[in-house]
């Protein structure tokens, strides 16, 4: 019974050690990094050289998010970027950052 007890605490503490790894070095984060974050406040991605921009006048909510795109980033954060339903030109992206989410609407070229 005392070798069963020790065998499931070295793998909690291993699963543990793991986790804390793998988030505490977002490169180790297995998102595929299509783009940037930029500005003061972050209000613009740029992927493929498109340009979006932060807004708050858009149709979708975040419960509108579907596909996982993939990631942008900056020195300080990382986003992860998801398609809306229904929304096959990706004239709008929603971006997540830790817990936030934000709506992001292509500039015009």
């Amino acid at each position: 019974m005392k070798r069963k007890e020790t065998l499931i605490r070295a793998g909690i503490l291993v699963l543990l050690a793991a986790a804390v790894i793998f988030f505490a070095v977002p490169e180790l984060l297995p998102f595929p990094v299509i783009g940037r974050v930029y500005g003061a406040e972050n209000e613009f991605l740029e992927i493929d050289g498109v340009v979006y921009e932060r807004t708050t006048t858009d149709p979708y909510t975040s419960a509108d998010r579907a596909r996982y795109i993939g990631s942008v980033k900056n020195e300080a954060i990382t986003m992860r970027i998801y398609e809306y339903q229904g929304e096959t030109a990706r004239e709008y992206l929603h971006a997540l950052w830790e817990w936030e989410g934000y709506t992001y609407m292509r500039q015009p070229e």
